[in-house]
């Protein structure tokens, strides 16, 4: 994947490795340039004031990270530049988990790990669905849900994967445990499917990046028999269930991750085991030598290397951004026969 640098941030770094002040002049002139680019307008002159405040500190920020010749990953000034780490967390992240050590020890399945491929990409398969763009509402985890449920499928009947609805999720899981647009949780989430009965298509309930009220005037297309959570803080448990089919895990997206443009992340970041946002892990490898996993994000196909992000792998625990920690999978997906979606009124455990 090739990684598309926004051409204001190619001018912005071009001096980057002096991190020499840029003059007001030199910020105001960018600001208006990176508002041209994205279509940034702003009601008052407090407002201004404040998304140019924060593009300055963004700014700094990245010239600081690129002038380091030591960097594993490239940050760039992109379209979340004007937010604050506090506005862009509360406008894109959006896991919520909650504790159940119990249960995930009764829904875990040990996978054997002896002769795994060394290299696996479920995108370059043709399993995984484009990236798509959650906007500001705090959906993250049903994007990671429709894009497991919609490879899952895609692997066990040799087919393109589908489109499914987040929409629904946002709209119909509340009773699951599950909070629209201020987040939730993956596992809450396939248990909905299941016991709706199934998930609708993308087209059949778009997506709007707002909670609304739960539609039921759609036609469920496939469903799930279950899923399966993957033994936590366990690299090799989770290679293992990624060899076999993309995989929701849930990543401490807090740091790093706003302007993140390309590279491998690792620790350096600052991240943490603090899970905040629901992702797709969808490939591992190793690149120069230097082993990764890539996930799709929801953040649109114009952040970091084509929506995709890589993680360094290997390093114990629970992983880089606690991506280890709370991961699992879907299973047992079939097409649904003509039934409208019905109201899910028990939950499965």
């Amino acid at each position: 994947m090739r990684v598309a640098f926004v051409l204001l941030a190619l001018a912005a770094l071009a001096s980057a490795a002096s991190v020499a002040p840029l003059s007001e002049e030199q910020h105001f002139s960018m600001f208006k340039s990176w508002m041209q680019t994205h279509g940034k307008a702003y009601s008052t002159n407090e407002e201004f004031e404040q998304r140019y405040a924060n593009f300055k500190a963004t700014v700094q920020l990245v010239r600081t990270h690129q002038a380091n010749p030591n960097r594993t990953f490239e940050r760039a000034v992109n379209k979340f530049a004007d937010l604050s780490s506090e506005e862009f967390a509360e406008r894109y992240l959006g896991y919520r988990p909650v504790r159940r050590e119990y249960l995930r020890s009764k829904n875990t399945v040990r996978l054997p790990t002896t002769a795994l491929p060394s290299t696996v990409d479920w995108v370059a398969a043709g399993k995984v669905s484009a990236v798509k763009n959650q906007g500001q509402c705090g959906s993250c985890y049903t994007f990671s849900t429709t894009g497991a449920v919609e490879a899952a499928y895609a692997i066990e009947h040799s087919t393109s994967p589908p489109s499914l609805s987040e929409q629904e999720i946002v709209d119909c899981s509340g009773s699951y445990g599950n909070q629209g647009c201020n987040g939730g949780m993956m596992d809450n989430a396939f248990n909905w499917i299941i016991n709706n009965g199934g998930i609708c298509t993308e087209s059949g309930y778009p997506y709007q990046a707002v909670q609304g009220n739960c539609q039921t005037s759609c036609t469920n297309y496939l469903t799930i028999t279950s899923y399966t959570d993957v033994t936590p803080s366990s690299e090799s448990q989770l290679q293992a269930a990624l060899s076999r089919q993309p995989v929701s895990v849930a990543v401490d997206a807090s740091q790093g991750w706003q302007t993140y443009a390309g590279g491998i992340i690792d620790s350096s970041c600052g991240c943490s085991t603090n899970l905040d946002h629901g992702v797709l892990l969808v490939a591992y490898g190793t690149d120069s030598g230097e082993a990764y996993w890539t996930i799709k994000n929801s953040w649109g196909p114009d952040w970091g290397e084509n929506g995709y992000i890589r993680l360094k792998r290997n390093v114990g625990g629970a992983g880089t951004c606690g991506l280890a920690s709370d991961p699992s999978y879907p299973t047992g997906t079939k097409r649904v026969s003509s039934r409208t979606r019905r109201s899910a009124g028990f939950f499965r455990v």
